[in-house]
């Protein structure tokens, strides 16, 4: 009986402990992610709740900071630049009692929205961080200028996102809803094996007031090797969708230091005529499935080379179409005889050398038999 009641004592003190030790360190928590989110911004910073729990995400620390809002002042006041329904963390425990460093293992955004504005101007909305004069930056770090934050990120997850970009100065306007985001892999590793999915269920795009995309459907499929200590990521198992048309997506990217050195292929996993019509936003959003056609077409192209502020990869892209034709149902005529040749190249170095060639663009009404080249 007198071993069971020490158990018994031993049990009840584990679980007091696991009870009154997010109530210990929910204060640090608290000050740690204010200094963080709250550092001198041209903004008004709100949220609603911080919740931290032990059981949710044991042995780790559930920390979760709801309803945040960042408003903008000035030119953008009462302006919603960013906000969310809610992030969740979870966050090692004894990172958290060590008190030097804090990782965080998981990181999920519910419902964010991101309202970015540019005006005539330039100036642009979410510019909020206030810059302090006469600040003299050196090479120098200091264990005091670290951050407190050291991210051992093996999960990062974004659900349903709202981002709109509304550009005056350069007269841009995009729309993205319900983007979905994921992506997994243990970052405390030299190497590692990265997935990540991303879907938007509507994106639109217009520009100089002529809509290129309206309402298109997007996923992506990643796979990559992951060599972090220098920074290389090599495709595999890649595959990219806008609407109709699948790509897939081979090479690598590696980024040592401010250029990008790449060597990446890509080309169409399907090679329908019908697909490239998808693209056509009136033609997608109406009666996409109605379209007669008939043909082929192949898409492709690379890019080699170190791209930076002044240099460009060597690229070449094609686009080739053979005899295609397609009938709108509510058109009395189809539209046949399409053949398309096109080629943008580059051998490298500066965007001046960049040959855009045409060398073939046809079709036919086929009622009048009238040809258009």
């Amino acid at each position: 009986m007198k071993v069971l009641k020490i158990i018994f004592i031993v049990i009840l003190a584990i679980l007091l402990l696991l009870i009154i030790t997010p109530l210990i360190f929910k204060s640090k928590i608290i000050e740690t992610v204010k200094t963080e989110v709250n550092k001198t911004v041209n903004a008004t910073v709100e949220f609603q709740d911080v919740k931290l729990s032990l059981f949710k995400s044991f042995p780790d620390f559930f920390f979760g900071l709801y309803d945040l809002s960042v408003v903008g002042k000035d030119e953008f006041l009462n302006d919603t630049i960013f906000a969310f329904s809610s992030v969740q963390l979870n966050i090692n425990l004894a990172s958290v009692i060590g008190g030097d460093q804090i990782k965080i293992n998981l990181i999920l955004i519910d419902k964010p929205v991101v309202n970015a504005i540019v005006l005539k101007n330039g100036k642009a909305n979410w510019d909020i961080v206030e810059t302090e004069p006469d600040t003299v930056q050196t090479d120098t770090v200091t264990e005091e200028s670290t951050s407190a934050f050291s991210l051992g990120l093996k999960e990062f997850l974004i659900n349903n996102a709202t981002i709109i970009y509304n550009d005056e100065e350069s007269n841009i306007h995009a729309e993205i809803s319900n983007l979905v985001f994921a992506i997994n892999g243990d970052f405390t590793q030299d190497f590692t094996k990265i997935m990540a999915e991303l879907s938007i269920e509507q994106l639109s795009f217009k520009m100089d007031g002529i809509k290129y995309l309206n309402k298109a459907s997007i996923s992506y499929t990643a796979g990559l090797d992951a060599d972090l200590n220098n920074n290389k990521f090599t495709f595999n198992e890649n595959i990219f969708k806008l609407n109709e048309i699948k790509f897939g997506l081979d090479g690598f990217v590696e980024m040592p230091d401010e250029d990008i050195t790449m060597d990446l292929k890509f080309d169409l996993k399907e090679t329908k005529f019908k697909d490239l019509l998808s693209l056509i936003p009136i033609v997608y959003k109406t009666d996409f499935e109605n379209v007669e056609t008939h043909g082929e077409f192949s898409f492709n192209g690379f890019a080699k080379g170190v791209y930076n502020d002044s240099l460009l990869p060597a690229f070449n892209l094609s686009l080739l179409v053979n005899n295609a034709m397609f009938k709108y149902p509510d058109l009395p005529d189809a539209v046949d005889h399409i053949n398309i040749d096109i080629n943008v190249k580059n051998p490298g170095g500066d965007e001046d050398n960049t040959v855009i060639n045409v060398n073939r663009l046809k079709l036919r009404e086929k009622k009048l038999k009238k040809s258009i080249q």
